[in-house]
């Protein structure tokens, strides 16, 4: 399994690091946990075909988590017509959205676009992959996604509220050989270093960065009992 963080800012765009978008390729199929990037040529980019892109998982609607998408279902309308990704929206007001948008700019309805509003629980299955999606308190129908694949076991947490009290919640008492946390919000990033420590995982990557909260991280980062890593743009996995 390989993962590619291709959008790994926080709620703007920077000069160098696009907003949220994390790429999951398994057995040669691509996964994407979020869309705040512009995902179409985030594929290009790193070699990654459009047509093996069989979901796409985003994990609350704010635009920096969601704003990819709109370009990347128009493009499958009509160039990428190979692609048939199952698409997961956390609001019905978002699958209503993306469907209009797309309708608007083709002048057709497109009923091939599998556009699918999740609850809380397993959302999806194949022989590669399941994701599981577990609710954060960051905004109403925010989630973050537990997910099993080739053995091995991945917590994304999405964005969380003020001091992430949700965390604990969100690990399920479960081992992981990955952690990725969004710490673009609220207080500095070394002061949740407590609130870190209590994930039982082999690596933890912080994902979704905000430079302004990273005061004080060098001075922690070696304290934790797993490698602790800061994700850019670009940086590649592999489990």
């Amino acid at each position: 399994m390989k993962i590619i963080f291709a959008g790994t800012s926080h709620g703007i765009p920077e000069k160098d690091r696009f907003c949220s978008a994390t790429f999951l390729e398994i057995n040669g199929n691509v996964y994407i946990i979020d869309a705040g990037g512009p995902i179409s040529q985030l594929l290009l980019r790193y070699g990654l075909r459009h047509e093996n892109v069989r979901g796409i998982f985003v994990t609350h609607f704010h635009g920096d988590h969601f704003e990819g998408l709109p370009e990347f279902c128009n493009q499958i309308t009509w160039y990428y017509q190979a692609a048939k990704p199952d698409i997961y929206l956390p609001e019905q007001r978002a699958v209503d959205l993306l469907r209009g948008w797309v309708r608007g700019i083709e002048k057709i309805d497109r009923d091939d676009l599998r556009l699918h509003c999740y609850q809380p629980g397993v959302i999806y299955r194949d022989e590669n992959i399941e994701v599981e999606a577990v609710p954060t308190r960051h905004m109403p129908f925010a989630h973050g996604f537990r997910i099993r694949a080739e053995g091995k076991t991945l917590l994304f947490t999405g964005d969380m509220s003020q001091q992430y009290p949700e965390f604990p919640e969100l690990l399920g008492g479960l081992h992981y050989n990955l952690v990725v946390s969004e710490s673009a919000h609220n207080t500095m990033l070394a002061d949740c270093a407590d609130i870190f420590r209590q994930a039982d995982t082999k690596h933890m990557v912080i994902n979704h960065i905000n430079p302004a909260k990273l005061e004080g991280i060098e001075a922690v980062k070696d304290t934790f009992p797993f490698p602790f890593t800061l994700a850019y743009d670009g940086y590649l996995l592999e489990l």
